[in-house]
């Protein structure tokens, strides 16, 4: 299986979290194996709520292809 991380800028990237306690900051849901949002300070974001605070404008067609092939 292919694990894709994509950098979107300095201080955000985009990557499959394998650990077991991240919790996404803005709807507290377990964010463990699964594609995340990194950002400053240890901040992680499910990648919905990325989206739904206009953190990034959609999911990178790099990290899709991986996404639709699991």
């Amino acid at each position: 299986m292919r694990r894709v991380s994509v950098k979107i800028s300095n201080r955000k990237t985009i990557f499959f979290s394998n650990s077991r306690d991240m919790i996404c900051v803005v709807c507290d849901k377990n964010i463990s194996n699964q594609y995340v949002l990194s950002s400053p300070h240890n901040r992680y974001r499910c990648l919905d709520c990325a989206i739904s605070l206009h953190i990034i404008e959609k999911i990178p067609k790099e990290i899709e292809e991986v996404m639709l092939t699991e």
